[in-house]
């Protein structure tokens, strides 16, 4: 989806990734579940609609492509810099 994902203090990163695509642009419905530490993130792509994270189960609102979002060893998310606090 061309997002970058960092964890700080060494956490490690891991990720799996499922979906399906058909042959009409836009209908992609991916699904990306990463592992940065002790958090888990999931970036959901659903035809139609925009592309959503949650961290550890909490939303974090939408994500446009090239984002990066970083995870600190507090375990707070940031979206291009700025805090993304759950919703």
């Amino acid at each position: 989806m061309g997002h970058h994902f960092r964890g700080l203090g060494g956490a490690r990163v891991g990720s799996t990734v499922s979906g399906t695509s058909t042959s009409a642009p836009g209908e992609t419905d991916l699904s990306h579940e990463l592992f940065i530490g002790d958090v888990t993130i999931v970036v959901e792509k659903r035809p139609g609609a925009p592309i959503t994270m949650t961290a550890n189960g909490k939303r974090h609102g939408t994500l446009e492509r090239e984002d990066e979002v970083i995870i600190d060893k507090e375990r707070l998310v940031s979206v291009n810099g700025e805090a993304r606090a759950p919703q």
